[in-house]
């Protein structure tokens, strides 16, 4: 797992943008 230091940093924000692109192409 993940640990909550300065990796957080660098995971969270692709995992956003991961999540946001498989939105857009479910929905297109």
């Amino acid at each position: 797992m993940f640990d909550m230091g300065e990796h957080a940093i660098y995971v969270w924000p692709a995992y956003i943008i991961v999540l946001l692109v498989l939105g857009f192409n479910l929905l297109l």
